[in-house]
């Protein structure tokens, strides 16, 4: 891996990721200036769509949760948006990754 960059995972608590807590902690993971990059199941293509107090009484994710561009922009609103996009499809026999049912993003925390 880069110099300087390090994958960041969730802590195993079950929790959904449009928890309070997890900018908090991605606040104290990733330095200032630093980027974040993501990808998850897009809202509508693939992947739970159940509101965060079902996935609690279920104590499950149900396979993985699904995002709408507009969800992780509320989720990482304390971060810029510098990209944000389906996948772009690739080949199953290409060099590359990509499948258009996820979502691909990168943010940037602020420096200050």
């Amino acid at each position: 891996m880069a110099r300087g960059l390090r994958p960041w995972r969730s802590p195993p608590t079950g929790a959904p990721c449009t928890s309070p807590a997890r900018p908090a902690l991605l606040d104290r993971a990733l330095a200032p200036g630093g980027y974040l990059g993501l990808t998850c199941f897009a809202a509508g293509q693939i992947g739970c769509e159940l509101p965060d107090d079902q996935l609690y009484r279920d104590g499950q994710l149900h396979g993985g949760l699904a995002y709408t561009p507009q969800a992780l922009r509320r989720i990482f609103a304390g971060y810029e948006q510098i990209e944000l996009r389906p996948m772009n499809p690739q080949p199953d026999d290409g060099a590359a990754f990509g499948v258009p049912f996820l979502l691909t993003a990168l943010f940037q925390r602020p420096v200050q």
